[in-house]
């Protein structure tokens, strides 16, 4: 058994490595959108790429550090403690605004640093020990990260952020290649932090003060709350008795004693007597206005609020959950694919702001509500007279591209409807209502009763029609969703790092003394982040939801990589390019037939086909090119390869805006065509 330790040790090292790295990265992301949750854009994709920046700059600078793996390991250990707490303390002491976000980011650098150090030492032992393992690193690896994210996901919900945040350090602190015995032991004991309670009041303390839409009295009382799949939510009874629902610290809905908050809805929905579907419910408390809940489907995102409305908190929303039709925890959009019935009535019901991406992020889940495929959907699952309803605060969905998206057969009218916030004097948070219908009547009735509502309802589609901003708008698609898009400045920042990472690739390439296998590595590294990329959030919830989607197809594509590394060495150079072009062609077919009808079976089998051939031929890449480095530190190379997925991560978006997903994946399919093809060439000439 020990001799099996001393055989592998640098497999197992790197496995642990990253595993803790991952659950760190999605606990470290978690922070981010608790402490700045206005500022998900950069706080997710920017923070994202950095981390992988800083990690590929550690495994370029390993070589130094080659033989104290053992002290890398413990500096992580520590500095992942100290950046989440230095990042907790910045949240519950109410800093805000970029420059918090880039000290935030530099206190970061240190762990991310360090783990790719870490990562780089295991390279180029295990390349001094036997290099003919390194496959074996390259396919451990990537499982070890997948599995990572996955078991994140689930941890997360049941232990909350900060005993994962703990289960990473200590896993980290275990990296003692030449003390197996006290590494496995250090590996058990790290599991038991998940018995600490989530809840405890050492984590309360890091709890940052909540941001209510009404004055903030003493007397708000903090009911219930857990870290769900999207966000940390909350729920606080107010001074009027009233349920505020919570998400990353940050009020998005309220139930119970708030009359004035339900008006418009009364107003609304008393005219909906048939069968109807609302998506984006929140807390639930609109679904009261229905005066036949019997007849009402609800689709919640979130499985936390949908979880504590139906059981423990259920007499605050009149336990309305448990009296409609049905109620279902998931993404609107897959749940309108995949039912098999017509409905009367269509209401997106708030259903505007991301849980995991500020409201005008370029990309985001409820983006994909308000596609031209979207609404054409909503309109096959309408009765010929049946009414699609979206409600939005103004200015969070750009209403003009909605209406740009209606079939040409449809009328529709908007309204600009004033809500005053209970117990805020000064906030007006004015709601616009889109209805549209391929009947007249249908349109005509509802807006002649809003406009005798008494709620100082404004029809002013007819002015909107005459602005240039609806004039020069567009309809989004599933292809390219950046709702909220507006000018090129918005991808500005993107352009400047993504520059900036690829000059540090190019430089590091230049100085490896190996210039053209340096650029094959820029090449594998922006071509893996961006299939990846382009995969999950093409595919977005074709099984049912986001997250369910991207485990199963980044696990296709994981395990076909790592099963593509093991038998790097054992296929032709030229079979490994024809594989590339042949799979690849399936995983960008994949992405244009999407959405496509069919069971859960065919769309995984559809996955599993297109995607898993993909991971294996391109999975045999890099390894392969790995085996033509001759100066026996790889940890370079693996440091270029990282960076230029930084860098590829922040292209991604800028390809994806401006061209599309398509696009994006053939880009991809190319480089490593092109990585495969050169290294070929470099064989040859060899």
């Amino acid at each position: 058994m020990h001799d099996l330790s001393v055989r592998f040790r640098w497999i197992i090292i790197l496995f642990i490595c990253s595993f803790s790295f991952s659950v760190f990265q999605a606990g470290f992301i978690r922070i981010i959108s608790y402490v700045f949750p206005v500022q998900m854009i950069f706080a997710v994709s920017i923070v994202s790429a950095a981390a992988l920046f800083i990690s590929g700059a550690g495994a370029i600078s390993a070589i130094r550090f080659s033989d104290k793996i053992e002290w890398i390991s413990l500096s992580a250990a520590i500095s992942i403690i100290l950046t989440a707490g230095f990042l907790f303390y910045a949240g519950k002491h109410g800093s805000s605004g970029y420059s918090i976000l880039l000290l935030s980011s530099a206190v970061s650098v240190l762990p991310f640093f360090l783990f790719g150090i870490a990562g780089g030492i295991c390279y180029i032992n295990q390349q001094k020990e036997s290099s003919e393992k390194i496959p074996l690193l390259v396919a451990f690896s990537s499982i070890a990260f997948f599995s990572g994210f996955v078991i994140s996901g689930f941890l997360i919900t049941y232990a909350g952020v900060w005993n994962l945040v703990l289960f990473s350090s200590m896993l980290t602190a275990t990296l003692f290649p030449k003390r197996s015995f006290f590494s496995a032991i250090m590996i058990a004991v790290s599991f038991t932090v998940f018995f600490i309670d989530p809840g405890s009041e050492l984590f309360k303390y890091f709890s940052k003060k909540p941001v209510f839409w009404f004055s903030e009295g003493e007397n708000n009382r903090h009911v219930a709350g857990s870290w769900s799949p999207y966000a940390r939510v909350d729920f606080f009874e107010t001074e009027t008795g009233a349920l505020a629902g919570m998400y990353n610290g940050v009020q998005y809905w309220m139930t119970g004693k708030i009359e004035e908050d339900v008006l418009l809805r009364r107003e609304l929905y008393k005219n909906f007597n048939g069968d109807s579907l609302v998506i984006g419910t929140g807390g639930g408390h609109g679904l009261l206005s229905f005066q036949d809940p019997l007849k009402v489907d609800a689709v919640e995102l979130d499985p936390e609020v949908v979880r504590f409305m139906k059981n423990e908190l259920s007499s605050y929303n009149g336990n309305i959950y448990n009296r409609i039709r049905s109620v279902s925890a998931g993404d609107g959009r897959a749940f309108v694919e995949n039912v098999d019935k017509l409905y009367d009535n269509i209401i997106l019901e708030a259903a505007e702001v991301s849980l995991s991406n500020h409201s005008r992020s370029i990309f985001s889940f409820e983006n994909y509500l308000y596609t031209l495929e979207a609404v054409d959907l909503y309109f096959k699952k309408l009765k010929h007279e049946g009414v699609l309803t979206i409600i939005h605060t103004e200015n969070y969905v750009p209403t003009e591209k909605f209406i740009k998206a209606l079939p040409e057969n449809t009328v529709f009218s908007v309204f600009k409807v004033p809500i005053k916030i209970p117990g805020n004097d000064q906030a007006d948070f004015t709601t616009m209502v889109t209805i549209a219908s391929r009947s007249y009547d249908s349109i005509n009735f509802i807006s002649a009763d809003l406009i005798s509502s008494g709620l100082d309802a404004q029809e002013i589609s007819r002015n909107l029609k005459k602005t240039d901003k609806f004039i020069n708008s567009y309809a989004v698609r599933d292809d390219s969703p950046a709702l909220h898009y507006n000018s090129f400045s918005q991808l500005v920042p993107f352009i400047l790092l993504t520059i900036l990472f690829f000059s540090f690739s190019l430089t590091g390439a230049f100085f490896s003394g190996q210039f053209k296998l340096g650029v094959v590595f820029i090449l594998t590294g922006m071509a893996y982040m961006m299939l990846q990329l382009c995969i999950i959030n093409s595919l977005r919830s074709c099984l049912g939801g986001y997250i369910e989607t991207a485990a199963v197809s980044l696990g296709f594509l994981t395990v076909g990589y790592a099963t593509g590394a093991v038998l790097s060495s054992k296929m032709k150079a030229e079979a490994i390019v024809s594989g590339i072009i042949i799979s690849g062609t399936l995983s960008v077919l994949l992405i244009m037939i999407f959405p496509f009808d069919g069971s859960f079976l065919i769309k995984l089998s559809a996955i599993m086909v297109a995607v898993f051939p993909t991971g294996v031929f391109t999975g045999a890449v890099f390894p392969r090119a790995l085996r033509l480095d001759s100066s026996r530190n790889p940890s370079i190379f693996i440091g270029i390869d990282t960076v230029s997925t930084a860098a590829a991560f922040l292209l991604f978006y800028i390809v994806v805006t401006l061209w599309g997903f398509i696009f994006s994946a053939v880009i991809s399919v190319l480089l490593y065509v092109f990585a495969a093809a050169s290294i070929l060439l470099i064989e040859r000439k060899i």
